[in-house]
């Protein structure tokens, strides 16, 4: 009687060919969802960098535009620090001082201080005439790769 040998399993080569195929696609998908991983990764670091931005050009720019006067000098080399005063409309006096503590744009108005930004450094205040030019960059934590300087130009109110 004879014995039909029917293959039963697979070579060790083909095993080992899928093995490899199988490899080469986990290694793509591992690399895209690293990619997926670092974009939105990069994606809330520049969210945050334009909070920040936006809290401390907000602060800024409201208390600047009441201010009837201000500590800087007109025509002045730029500082890191300054004091707006102005008299609101039932007659009572406010000052409202900005500074950079650390990396937190500090404002003290009406003697209560508040942090109204964080991440910002080299902060620098100038005045011509009525005009007030501010100069800050907000970074993000882990580096400056989303780093962004901003330049900002209020004019305070007529005396």
């Amino acid at each position: 009687m004879k014995r039909r040998s029917l293959q039963r399993g697979f070579l060790l080569v083909e095993f080992v060919a899928g093995m490899g195929i199988a490899s080469v696609l986990a290694s793509i998908v591992v690399s895209s969802v690293y990619q997926l991983y670092k974009a939105s990764d990069s994606g809330a670091a520049r969210v945050e960098t334009l909070t920040e931005v936006r809290k401390a050009t907000l602060w800024l720019s409201r208390d600047i535009r009441q201010a009837s006067s201000s500590d800087l000098s007109d025509g002045a080399p730029a500082v890191g620090d300054a004091d707006f005063t102005w008299t609101d409309s039932v007659g009572a006096p406010h000052t409202c001082s900005y500074a950079l503590t650390a990396t937190d744009l500090q404002r003290t108005c009406d003697s209560t201080t508040i942090v109204a930004a964080h991440k910002i450094s080299g902060l620098a205040f100038s005045r011509s005439g009525g005009l007030v030019a501010i100069g800050f960059t907000v970074t993000p934590d882990g580096g400056t790769s989303f780093a962004e300087d901003v330049s900002l130009n209020v004019s305070m109110r007529a005396r």
